[in-house]
């Protein structure tokens, strides 16, 4: 059975990973703000902030085949014309359920069991592996986010 389902963390009781939606992170341990989070059916979690121990915690959470995948506020939110102003830019997709093709895209961070991984969508990092606020991320592309939200397999 799948524990990251469509709109999860917005029933207020549930929290796993110890993560509610609309949460607000200090700013010393932030790594993403106002970001989304989706499953690897491309469809939303919930939203807010998460700081470096929820993205240890996530990871060190998560089983086998489930994979939280981060984007940023405005990838998440504002492209929408369910709930942001930019209605050309996703016209016809809707914030909660945009797909596996927009969710791979647009991803910043991808997260499954022990690894990270920071999306270099315009191919401009010239290293194998990013540390962010004390954590390490191994680079990957939009095609492999794809690749792993389909088949489970990075390459």
């Amino acid at each position: 059975m799948d524990r990251l389902t469509k709109g999860m963390y917005k029933n207020r009781e549930k929290n796993l990973f110890g993560i509610r939606d609309g949460q607000i992170s200090p700013k010393k341990t932030k790594i993403v703000h106002n970001s989304g989070w989706y499953n690897k059916h491309g469809e939303k979690l919930g939203s807010g902030d998460l700081s470096n121990g929820d993205f240890r915690r996530i990871s060190r959470e998560l089983k086998t085949g489930e994979i939280f995948i981060v984007l940023g506020e405005v990838a998440a939110s504002w492209n929408f014309t369910d709930c942001g102003p930019n209605k050309q830019a996703t016209a016809g997709l809707k914030a909660e359920n945009p797909g596996i093709d927009y969710v791979a895209e647009h991803a910043q961070y991808v997260i499954v069991r022990k690894n990270m991984y920071l999306v270099d969508r315009h191919n401009t990092l010239k290293t194998k592996s990013e540390k962010i606020n004390g954590l390490k991320f191994k680079i990957i592309n939009p095609q492999a986010v794809k690749n792993l939200m389909t088949s489970g397999v990075v390459g």
